[in-house]
């Protein structure tokens, strides 16, 4: 590839080539961002998420015990003594896993999203059970992730996931008479992290349109050189042609003046031009 003659062509057309560039960082520009009353505005959005560890327990800190208590047995044609409701007992801890599992789902379900002030769509969020390492098949801790358009956005939409998780299980063990010694708590074991960037607007768009600008630049100036150089190249042919035509006539002249000065007779010569 010859750099020196496309740059030189580029500049002998440097009109339309700057043409071509200005046409094709305008076309860049509005391919990324908008024209708005306030100003220029970014098309698309970018995407951040945010993330928080959930643990779903009960009172009592069962998971510092290391033997849960046995709840006495009582007779079912028995009626519980008063205040055996309140009773502090503890669950089997499997239970908290399958309860995770569980919630994983309740999380996104409509009854939770319709509780949270951004009114997310279910794929905004993500929660799943984290697995277990040392046998068990899950833990009975919820990963949540969520996402949104800023990162103070996506944080806050973390928090307002677990409080209306939270405020869903609360309602319904008060409905229940499910007292709090005796009701699942969900505790926080990671606070929703600030948002981090996972996805930003595509610039492809612009970088496509700068290209076929440019492209469409040099070829426009190459074909130009091309219509030039042909049209010079046509004008000097005839201009060589009429030379030679002219030497002809100077022959002819000076033939006629050399017969005339020795006495002969000439005929007059014949002055056409031949046919290209």
């Amino acid at each position: 590839m010859d750099l020196a003659r496309h740059a030189a062509v580029l500049w002998r057309f440097r009109w339309i080539t700057a043409a071509g560039v200005i046409l094709g960082i305008t076309l860049a520009v509005l391919a990324s961002y908008k024209v708005t009353s306030s100003g220029l505005e970014p098309r698309g959005s970018s995407t951040y998420t945010s993330e928080s560890q959930l643990l779903v327990t009960q009172a009592g800190f069962p998971e510092g015990r290391v033997v849960l208590p046995t709840p006495p047995p009582v007779d079912g044609l028995t009626p519980e003594p008063t205040g055996d409701s309140n009773r502090l007992q503890f669950a089997d801890p499997s239970r908290f896993m399958a309860l995770a599992d569980l919630y994983t789902k309740l999380i996104v379900s409509d009854e939770v999203r319709g509780r949270i002030p951004e009114r997310p769509e279910a794929s905004e969020i993500v929660a799943s059970p984290l697995p277990g390492v040392s046998g068990n098949p899950v833990l009975p801790i919820i990963q949540l992730t969520v996402t949104a358009n800023s990162a103070q956005s996506a944080q806050a939409l973390n928090q307002h996931t677990v409080d209306a998780l939270r405020s869903l299980l609360k309602e319904r063990q008060e409905k229940n008479d499910i007292s709090p010694k005796q009701g699942v708590q969900i505790a926080t074991v990671n606070a929703p992290s600030l948002g981090e960037l996972t996805a930003s607007p595509s610039r492809a768009g612009s970088i496509l349109a700068l290209l076929l600008c440019l492209i469409g630049t040099v070829a426009l100036t190459h074909l130009l050189a091309a219509l030039r150089t042909r049209r010079e190249a046509d004008g000097l042919e005839s201009v060589d042609l009429d030379w030679v035509l002219d030497e002809d006539e100077v022959d002819a002249r000076d033939d006629a003046d050399h017969a005339a000065s020795s006495g002969a007779i000439v005929l007059p010569a014949f002055r056409g031009r031949p046919e290209r």
